[in-house]
């Protein structure tokens, strides 16, 4: 516990140093693919993009984060979260 701050601060900066990596690779990516496609194709491409991103904002509803959060959890409980079957 006397190393909470030095970890909390240095997961901080691994995440910070992970989003801008996928920022980087996202748009770089994106370059390359309207210079490869079509100008046609290349709008069908970011007009799927933009759904499936949205839909991706919405894909668990933060049960995941309420999941790691709770104190005690039953089994039931992740099934429900995970779309599995309960045994």
């Amino acid at each position: 516990m006397t190393d909470i701050k030095r970890r909390s601060v240095r997961g901080g900066a691994v995440t910070i140093g992970a989003q801008a990596v996928k920022f980087i690779l996202n748009t770089g990516s994106t370059m390359i693919l309207a210079r490869l496609l079509t100008p046609a194709d290349f709008g069908l491409i970011a007009m799927v993009s933009a759904f499936t991103e949205f839909v991706n904002l919405f894909k668990d509803l933060g049960l995941s984060m309420a999941t790691v959060q709770k104190e005690n959890i039953t089994h039931q409980q992740v099934s429900t979260l995970f779309g599995s079957t309960s045994l």
